[in-house]
């Protein structure tokens, strides 16, 4: 069920109002940082950790690409497997690089990265997937980062992991 933007929109300001913003004009803010304006509503992702395990990827180094997407019909436009986006990263990227930025990092096995760095506007990304590049098929999965605050991906031996994590919650 999808619901009218004007009505997600009246809804936080209610919200925001009811819980203490002083004003309409600061509710309207609030509801500015998620909406877009087509009605779209944005990542409120803040946080990535990643952590792998002592067998990851069968004991290699992952790469591993965030990517954050600010244009609505660039995901249609994005291979639906890892192998395929490692592939094509470079052309979709030089093709792509206005609608998308793409944090990429390289984990080796027993290793933790406390915090992903964030691209400038990663705050008004409409999406966020990841790419892990996994020796195994399982592990070539797009993962979904979209609805997450605070995500963390857990690189396992053939497979990877995604949860909310609780770590750094405030």
């Amino acid at each position: 069920m999808t619901m009218n933007p004007l009505r997600l929109l009246m809804l936080i300001v209610l919200s925001a109002l009811f819980s203490g913003c002083s004003s309409i004009g600061e509710a309207l803010k609030t509801a500015g940082d998620f909406v877009t304006g087509s009605g779209v509503v944005r990542t409120s992702l803040d946080q990535i950790t990643v952590v792998a395990k002592a067998d990851a990827n069968k004991t290699s180094a992952t790469a591993v690409d965030v990517v954050f997407i600010y244009d609505e019909k660039v995901p249609d436009l994005l291979p639906k497997d890892a192998a395929d986006w490692f592939a094509q990263r470079d052309e979709l990227h030089a093709n792509l690089w206005k609608y998308l930025d793409i944090a990429s990092i390289e984990v080796p096995p027993a290793y933790i990265v406390d915090a992903v760095t964030l691209p400038k506007r990663y705050s008004t990304a409409i999406k966020v997937i990841a790419y892990a590049n996994y020796l195994n098929k399982k592990g070539r999965k797009v993962i979904d980062l979209t609805t997450f605050k605070h995500a963390q991906l857990t690189l396992e031996a053939k497979t990877v992991d995604f949860a909310e994590s609780t770590e750094g919650k405030s």
